[in-house]
């Protein structure tokens, strides 16, 4: 099981969010923040990024064995920031776009995790 954050929009409907790790947003930074709408956190993960390949060329230019363990660093802990931030800063857009926070639920996916969040007479109209 896992925990959901459902959301309820008046016009939009349901929406839930897994509370963990996303393994998405490791793997692909920047990118998964501009996909979902983070234009702020795509910015700052791009620049991370590029600011990291800088350092590994001034690194490789000078030789520095530190620089290279900052760089090498950064290619670790800059992803691994996006990933456990993720679906936070995805509930916080949520919440911008007039979502309102339902409840937290223990639920095998997210259709049920909605399914348990919606009112008796909802459940039965659907």
């Amino acid at each position: 099981m896992q925990v959901f954050r459902v959301y309820h929009h008046e016009r939009k409907g349901y929406c839930a969010i897994p509370v963990t790790f996303s393994w998405a947003a490791f793997a692909t930074s920047f990118l998964w923040a501009a996909a979902n709408g983070l234009w702020g956190k795509a910015g700052i993960l791009f620049i991370a990024f590029a600011g990291m390949g800088a350092m590994l060329v001034t690194a490789g230019q000078l030789n520095s064995q530190m620089m290279l363990l900052a760089v090498a660093a950064g290619l670790a802990l800059v992803p691994l920031w996006a990933g456990m931030q993720a679906n936070h800063w995805y509930c916080e857009r949520l919440e911008k776009q007039g979502y309102k926070l339902v409840k937290k639920i223990n639920a095998e996916s997210a259709q049920s995790a909605i399914r348990s969040a919606q009112p008796k007479e909802a459940r039965r109209k659907s």
